[in-house]
């Protein structure tokens, strides 16, 4: 154990950051029921980072003792923008039926640099002095190290709403997106979606003076997509580390090798939503009930890291195992939730809210293998959580416990 008091005093470390942000946009009304809505985000911020790492003797035998000093700086500068346009119709025929049709377009942007320098010799062995320029380290005892990124996303859509005597509801949506964390294969997906609502306490057979006060009846279905991996992941990157015996002398050379091996055949994870429900205000409105059954089928699960044989070079530093689309997994269950509102008198009111909701999680599929194993828990040990095919997903998996060994000591 080393004292955490002086771990804490011998920690120096600043992070400063600089961020802008801002939001424009513009409606334009140019023709009868048609409108044209424009809007741009972005977020600038410039990051500048200074650690120092003095030299201590924490005890011999110790991880965290030093021998010299180091220093560490990096300037990081990250951007990102959204830009959307859509335009609208909106138009009532007939005075019962209420149409809007909605078609545009987002595009995202993420981009940024980084740049990292480390040095040992700190003059004074000092945080005050914590600086490139003036520490000493040359050659092995100082390094630098750079990345640059470049992420978009371009979206598409269409929207369609239709209503009838505010009784009859209907939306229906299609989405084409497509984002470069997949290759050119793999980068476009599309995304329907369709929702329908039947308020019964608008029809003209509904007593609106008995027990409920307000019903409404609705289904939905929809396909969502994922692409939160990490980047470039299609593709081979000299990322990782490698030392290499070269010369006549046969001397040790840092170098680079493979990172995280590729899988140019990655793709969009879809999550597969259906859900119907009821709402329901009751008791002159002052009960609220939602109810809700809902199926949510995620296929082409995004899973990092996926093991794979030690052949293909994943044990060296900075190196690691392939994202895959590894399976398919469903959540279902009920959500209730029930809530009381009543003005007493001008000085009180009361309100009280009960929710309850259950969740039954099976993996459907498992591709390529019977199961995927996951977590760690010692050297040597299994893991201890699995994906596989009828079970819930990360269900744990190891020996069975036979009861605690007793043993029964006498003193002589």
């Amino acid at each position: 154990m080393v004292n955490p008091l002086t771990q804490i005093d011998n920690t120096f470390n600043q992070n400063i950051l600089n961020r802008l942000s801002g939001t424009f946009q513009a409606t334009l009304d140019y023709a009868k029921n048609l409108s044209l809505q424009g809007r741009i985000g972005f977020n600038t911020s410039n990051t500048k980072t200074r650690e120092f790492l003095p030299a201590y003797n924490f005890g011999t035998g110790k991880i965290y003792t030093r021998a010299d000093n180091l220093v560490t700086l990096g300037k990081i500068n990250d951007n990102d923008y959204t830009f959307d346009l859509f335009n609208t119709y909106t138009n009532t025929f007939e005075e019962n039926h209420e149409l809007t049709f909605t078609a545009g377009m987002t595009v995202f942007k993420q981009f940024g640099e980084g740049l990292y320098g480390s040095r040992t010799g700190v003059q004074a062995n000092s945080w005050d002095f914590a600086d490139l320029n003036t520490a000493t380290g040359s050659g092995d005892e100082q390094t630098n190290s750079s990345y640059s990124y470049d992420l978009r996303r371009l979206s598409y859509f269409g929207r369609l709403q239709y209503a009838y005597k505010d009784k009859y509801l209907l939306s229906a949506m299609l989405r084409r997106d497509s984002s470069t964390k997949f290759g050119p294969n793999n980068r476009v997906a599309y995304f329907p979606s369709v929702t329908a609502g039947w308020v019964v306490s608008e029809e003209d057979f509904f007593n609106s003076d008995g027990f409920i006060n307000f019903l409404k009846l609705r289904g939905s279905y929809g396909v969502m997509g994922n692409d939160r991996i990490p980047d470039y992941i299609y593709l081979s990157l000299l990322n990782g580390e490698a030392t290499y015996v070269l010369g006549a002398d046969q001397a040790l050379v840092n170098g680079n090798a493979l990172g995280a091996l590729p899988n140019p055949d990655v793709k969009w994870e879809e999550a597969k939503k259906f859900d119907v429900g009821l709402d329901m205000n009751f008791l002159n409105d002052k009960f609220d009930l939602t109810v809700d059954y809902f199926i949510n089928n995620r296929d082409n699960l995004l899973i990092p890291n996926i093991p794979v044989s030690g052949i293909y070079g994943t044990g060296a530093p900075g190196a690691s195992s392939p994202t895959i689309n590894a399976g398919s997994v469903r959540n279902k269950g009920f959500e209730v939730a029930l809530s009381y509102s009543d003005q007493i008198n001008e000085n009180l009111s009361i309100n009280a809210s009960y929710n309850i909701s259950t969740l039954d999680n099976e993996v459907t599929k498992v591709n390529g293998t019977d199961f995927i194993e996951g977590g760690g828990f010692g050297v040597g040990q299994p893991a201890p959580s699995r994906m596989q095919e009828g079970k819930p997903i990360g269900y744990f998996y190891g020996y069975k416990t036979d009861g605690i060994f007793q043993m029964n000591w006498q003193k002589h």
